[in-house]
């Protein structure tokens, strides 16, 4: 797809796992049905177990080039803010928004 930008998304449950010793969860996002599905290592463990993610809204920047983490590859960038430990909160709307609805 052409999208460029920052969209909402939704943490899926299939293939979600974590990689304790990186503090990554590696987990697929629904950015809807003209976007689709990308997948993203994420350093929040601290914060979010991989289940608590299923359903919750975040913010991501997809179609920006594949990055390798490890051993996965990067296919957005699910954005937060560093907490006052260093330690990532995510990004998300206060309210319910359609999947895909890019950030104005």
């Amino acid at each position: 797809s052409g999208h460029k930008g920052l969209f909402t998304g939704s943490g899926q449950d299939d293939a979600a796992h974590v990689i304790a010793r990186l503090h990554l969860v590696h987990h697929p996002t629904d950015f809807g049905d003209e976007i689709g599905e990308r997948k993203s290592p994420a350093q929040i463990t601290e914060h979010y177990a991989a289940k608590a993610l299923v359903g919750r809204l975040v913010v991501g920047c997809v179609n920006l080039s594949p990055k390798q983490v490890g051993p996965h590859r990067s296919q957005c960038l699910i954005t937060g803010f560093h907490d006052a430990e260093g330690l990532v909160r995510l990004c998300a709307p206060d309210g319910e928004v359609p999947l895909g609805a890019r950030l104005c």
